[in-house]
């Protein structure tokens, strides 16, 4: 069977197939074969799946699968295989290697080390469109919505049993391409069923096997398989066909397992020769030391006659020492009685000595313990007098800080931050929060012309009718329907102004926004209508809304259709408490799906029982957001709790509905919180429409 000589990892164009076969036996006839099955495989480790790595280039070429899950992946021999020809044949399949990493008994048993060393490799060549799923096949399966996946590897527990019940348990997750290939459908030992199963899928399903390598099944469970994969099945009725097919990638494979086999024995040699090249160092080293020893006892043998001389200087010195020793007792003996004399004169004097140190340090003791008092009340008054000053201080301190706008202001984050407590229950720890500001505030526009609440009230009769606070309702309501703020506000004259002011008319801009953004600190005077400031006038003016204030400036305009991408595992909920307002909702769902974080996120808008019909446009407006509303009003912090039950994010993210979000913000926000365990809650710079600072964080106490 003629084959090219030129090596299979040299291979560079992917896409020609190659002829292989018997070219002198019309009986056998030939097989094409996508280049890709020639490949160098990248991943070598300890595997009984080596001989099968070039069909599994080859299957990938010919089956290009849109989704491939590995039940079983061990050491990754087989799983990167399929992942290096998808990345080589450019395509766009998704991989999942599902495997809880403990092994079994047909695997054998083993530590974290395994999957350290898999991931690190996944995450280095195919984290673009591979993922390891540390679960088992039971659990993954759920993952996995059904005709899903185009082509399934099982190489698990192979009891007939436990590949009976994988096959069963993910058969509805394949789809009308799926494909099944079950390893080690050869092995005929101890409790391996792998061969007797397969026996029931031919009854059903067209397979094809391979009996090199364990053997290898693979079963078409999909009436749509591709033209190759069916010719291949077809083989299998073809003895010579099937005998052909089956040589071929035998010998490929033999190929990839003497790779693998030489490149260990190239380790061996390897450690071989260092440990040779350690003996021989050893044996270097032991020959210094032999000659050391040899030296030192030639060093020994003349010390030997030294020690000798120095025996005979010994023992003359020994009768001078017994002459010695004799004249010295007699010496002590007569040094023995006086000593004992001075022995009673000491011990009497010391007797005495003592009586006098112990009178000392009783009246020491006494005037010390005087001293000490008196610093003691002395220090006492000190910090009695400090603590009071400090009391008065932080009495003073706390009435300041309550009064401050900061305290005001992050009253709501305090509420929202203590409610929450008892909402996050469904996950280990609570969600750490992301809020945007609960509460508007006048902003510059507004403050052209002030807030005149008594003439709010008189211009506009159905707030006053509704008992709400006028400023909080221009603020939440009013802005947004074009109501004015105050008389001056409604008395605006545009035509007059532009007429005054030619280049404000050229500018296009809108006069009301100009006199507010520009022409008041220049100086600028505008005409009033009517000059009275009357209710009804308010009623039939209009000012400008936040969309028109927004349109001149606005970055990101929304499309016919907002499209938010979503996640399966999001990291951040972003919660959006609404009641109407469906612009402004619009408005900011559109910032985010211009610009959406990095982070996995998912959107929940929350609608607080709104009467109106209006937020029904979310629905065919929006994609990717999740919209739940209130059977009955619940007001702003019941809805935000409400939401954040239906979370499944690690952190919550509040935002206000007339608020646009700015490329990165929420990637930032969550840097912070990723980079400090101990920070719980991080806040958003707030921006005027007009760019000015509207709020930039504030004090929260507990």
């Amino acid at each position: 069977m003629p084959i090219s000589s030129k090596r299979f990892g040299e291979f560079d164009d992917t896409t020609f197939s190659i002829s292989l076969g018997f070219d002198d036996d019309p009986a056998l006839p030939n097989l094409s074969v996508n280049a890709a099955a020639f490949m160098q495989p990248i991943h070598l480790e300890h595997s009984a799946w080596h001989e099968h790595i070039p069909f599994a280039f080859w299957l990938t070429g010919a089956h290009r699968p849109r989704t491939f899950v590995e039940l079983g992946t061990h050491y990754g021999v087989s799983y990167f295989a399929f992942c290096q020809a998808v990345e080589r044949l450019r395509l766009s399949t998704r991989c999942y290697a599902v495997d809880s990493w403990q092994g079994d008994e047909h695997a054998g048993l083993y530590g974290g080390d395994v999957y350290e060393k898999v991931s690190t490799h996944n995450a280095r060549f195919y984290s673009r469109f591979s993922a390891l799923m540390r679960t088992t096949f039971d659990e993954g399966v759920a993952f996995f919505a059904d005709g899903e996946i185009d082509l399934l590897h099982i190489d698990g527990y192979h009891t007939l049993e436990a590949v009976k019940h994988d096959f069963e348990a993910w058969l509805p997750k394949l789809s009308e391409r799926g494909l099944v290939i079950l390893h080690d459908s050869n092995e005929r030992k101890g409790d391996f069923g792998v061969f007797q199963f397969i026996e029931e899928l031919r009854k059903t399903y067209p397979c094809f096997e391979f009996a090199h390598g364990h053997g290898l099944a693979i079963v078409g469970v999909g009436p749509d398989q591709p033209s190759l994969v069916k010719r291949l099945f077809e083989a299998d009725g073809d003895e010579a066909k099937r005998r052909n097919v089956q040589e071929i990638f035998a010998r490929l494979g033999k190929a990839c397992s003497n790779e693998y086999a030489a490149g260990h024995l190239r380790s061996e040699v390897a450690a071989l020769s260092r440990e040779r090249d350690r003996a021989v160092g050893e044996i270097e080293r032991l020959g210094t030391l032999v000659a050391r020893t040899e030296a030192e006892a030639r060093r020994l043998t003349g010390m030997v006659g030294e020690r000798d001389n120095l025996n005979e200087t010994i023992a003359a010195a020994r009768d001078q020492l017994a002459e010695l020793t004799e004249e010295n007792a007699a010496f002590r003996r007569d040094a023995r009685g006086a000593a004992e004399t001075l022995k009673a004169v000491t011990q009497n004097n010391k007797v005495l000595h003592g009586q006098l140190e112990q009178r000392e340090r009783e009246a020491a003791e006494t005037l010390n313990m005087n001293n000490v008092l008196r610093a003691q009340v002395g220090q006492h008054e000190r910090e009695l007098a400090a603590a009071a000053q400090q009391l008065a201080l932080r009495e003073q301190e706390l009435r300041r800080l309550r009064r401050s706008t900061p305290w005001r202001m992050t009253a709501l984050l305090r509420a929202v931050t203590g409610a929450s407590r008892s909402v996050s229950r469904k996950q280990e720890r609570a969600p750490r929060f992301m809020t945007a500001s609960a509460r508007p505030k006048l902003d510059h526009a507004d403050e052209a012309f002030g807030f005149e609440r008594d003439w709010y009230l008189s211009a506009y009769a159905d707030v006053a009718a509704s008992g709400m606070d006028a400023e909080e309702h221009y603020l939440r309501h009013g802005k947004g329907e074009g109501r004015f703020p105050s008389r001056a506000a409604a008395e605006f004259d545009r035509g007059g102004y532009l007429s005054a002011n030619p280049d404000v008319a050229a500018s296009g801009m809108d006069p009301f926004l100009h006199y507010c953004a520009h022409g008041k600190a220049e100086g600028r005077h505008f005409a009033r209508i009517g000059g009275q400031g009357s209710p009804q006038l308010a009623a039939e003016a209009r000012q400008p809304s936040f969309l028109e204030r927004r349109r001149y400036e606005a970055s990101t305009p929304r499309g016919d259709k907002v499209r938010i991408p979503d996640s399966l595992h999001p990291v951040v909920s972003v919660i959006i408490p609404t009641y109407g307002q469906v612009e402004f909702t619009l408005r900011c769902l559109s910032s985010i799906s211009a610009h959406p974080p990095q982070v996995p996120f998912e959107i929940i808008v929350m609608d607080d029982a709104f009467p109106g019909e209006e937020v029904a446009r979310l629905k065919t407006e929006v994609e990717g957001i999740r919209l739940i509303r209130n059977p009955e009003n619940q007001g702003f912090l019941y809805t935000c709790n409400i939401a954040a039950k239906e979370a499944s994010g690690k952190y919550l993210y509040f935002l206000n509905n007339d608020t646009e979000v700015f490329p990165g913000a929420i990637d930032a926000l969550v840097d912070v919180l990723e980079a400090d365990q101990t920070v719980g809650l991080t806040g958003s710079k707030l921006i005027f429409p007009d760019g000015k600072l509207q709020e930039a964080g504030g004090d929260h106490l507990e």
